[in-house]
């Protein structure tokens, strides 16, 4: 939540943070909780792959999708679907294919002590943050979006409509990411 925070404008107030355990069946009773708490809540941010879909079958229920901005981190089936019905307004989502092949990468030159690879890797090695390889991020929005551009994001951060991103999973045989 610390990254999603350091990200999103000012005018951003968090009024609650709920952790579910990793108990994906508390998601929509945490949701409905919330907002029985807090009626004014106008966005709902789920950090794992079931907080997406369960925001919004809450915010339908409830008949407050319209005046809610939903955002989820991960693509999972249902939050694709939820987006294709205009359910989802954002998903952030990394690229699982990439983060399995440079993982093998990394490790396979760790293990024959490949140097030059390694340093191609991670070339600051040893300074703060050195040890990290980004594999990237996607904004994934829906076809119709006219809100989120390419200029308010992080320049290594990828902006996809729904079809370019459904495009991209098909392109590696992903159904999720």
């Amino acid at each position: 939540m610390n990254g999603f925070k350091a990200g999103v404008s000012s005018k951003f107030v968090e009024i609650e943070t709920l952790d579910d355990q990793g108990k994906p069946e508390n998601a929509r009773t945490m949701v409905k909780d919330a907002l029985d708490r807090h009626p004014e809540i106008n966005i709902l941010v789920g950090i794992w792959a079931y907080d997406g879909p369960a925001c919004s079958a809450v915010a339908v229920e409830r008949g407050i999708r319209e005046a809610t901005t939903i955002v989820t981190f991960d693509a999972d089936e249902q939050s694709i679907a939820a987006m294709e019905k205009g359910q989802l307004d954002l998903m952030v989502v990394q690229d699982p294919f990439d983060m399995g092949y440079q993982g093998v990468r990394l490790l396979k030159a760790l293990v024959l002590d490949d140097q030059a690879t390694f340093k191609e890797m991670l070339p600051n090695y040893g300074q703060p943050d050195g040890d990290l390889y980004r594999t990237g991020l996607k904004v994934v929005v829906p076809d119709d979006n006219k809100s989120v551009t390419k200029e308010i994001l992080h320049a290594e951060t990828q902006l996809l409509n729904l079809t370019e991103f459904k495009e991209w999973l098909k392109k590696y045989g992903l159904k999720a990411s």
